[in-house]
């Protein structure tokens, strides 16, 4: 049988605070894939994102994306005031400004963090240790990762100058917010099944490098004597030849007239072409061709 529906990542819904989150506009959305007569809401992946801000390139393969917490919901639970929403800086309405939404975003709901565990008579209290403890395989690591990858200013795990001693009063904040996280996701999909709104799921084709992934189980992964990876799905990264390849493409643009001939524009599209499938075959170098005798 047929289903139509739409593909919208929930970061693109309407969203006061710079970027789209699971609170009232996600239900919105819903309500008219109902209403249109759609059946279906493909997602693409809720993991955090990581290089350039693509849930593709995650932190993690399975915690969720702290920036689609709704801090009306925070606010709703008295973790958070009206008035801190006030402090918001104004985004823009046509495109995600990461760089201002992340910082302003975490620290409000590591505040509401902070708000959870002060309340002594708090009545998620419970459910939050249950989740803990159920998840704890994979929450636990996450938790350090993201204290430590935050203490060291996000560098890349592998050039952090802290490697241990992730803060307990931290580690504790990130756990809650994997919990506020899931909570909030695991409403919405409810939500969803009452309308007749299935969700097509994703999930990254790769697990990324700089991940908790890498980090907690580097005997999993092909890694060098620096630890970077050596091989990216059976292929072999040979960095000399991508250092060429990119060399050739800086010198494409570097050399490239203001106002060249009809001639000359051919000439440099064809050897910025060239470094494109150098920079192509250095990343995709056949591991039975670069590593002989190996299966």
């Amino acid at each position: 049988m047929r289903k139509s529906g739409i593909l919208l990542h929930p970061t693109s819904l309407p969203g006061e605070w710079g970027i789209g989150d699971l609170g009232k506009w996600a239900y919105r959305f819903v309500d008219f894939l109902a209403e249109s007569g759609q059946q279906l809401w493909q997602i693409l992946p809720l993991s955090p994102p990581g290089r350039n801000h693509s849930p593709y390139h995650s932190f993690s393969s399975i915690a969720g994306n702290p920036l689609l917490i709704s801090l009306q919901a925070l606010v709703e639970q008295k973790l958070l005031s009206h008035e801190d929403l006030r402090g918001i800086p104004r985004f823009p309405d046509s495109l995600i400004d990461f760089n201002t939404v992340i910082p302003s975003k975490l620290r409000l709901i590591k505040k509401a963090a902070k708000a959870f565990f002060r309340q002594e008579s708090q009545p998620l209290r419970r459910e939050f240790l249950e989740f803990c403890e159920q998840m704890k395989s994979w929450l636990d690591p996450f938790a350090k990762f993201a204290s430590l990858k935050e203490a060291n200013r996000g560098a890349a795990w592998t050039e952090w100058t802290q490697k241990t001693g992730a803060k307990a009063e931290d580690v504790r904040e990130w756990q809650f917010i994997q919990f506020e996280f899931f909570r909030q996701w695991k409403s919405l999909k409810k939500y969803c099944s009452e309308r007749g709104i299935k969700i097509i799921g994703d999930i990254p084709i790769f697990v990324a490098h700089d991940s908790v992934d890498v980090w907690a189980n580097p005997e999993l992964f092909d890694l060098d004597e620096t630890l970077v990876f050596i091989f990216v799905a059976r292929y072999y990264l040979r960095k000399e030849k991508i250092d060429a390849a990119v060399g050739r493409l800086e010198g494409v643009v570097r050399d490239y007239p203001e106002t060249p001939t009809t001639a000359e524009a051919q000439r440099y599209l064809n050897e910025a072409d060239k470094g494109r499938r150098e920079f192509g075959r250095s990343l995709a170098v056949p591991w039975r061709c670069s590593q002989p005798g190996r299966a």
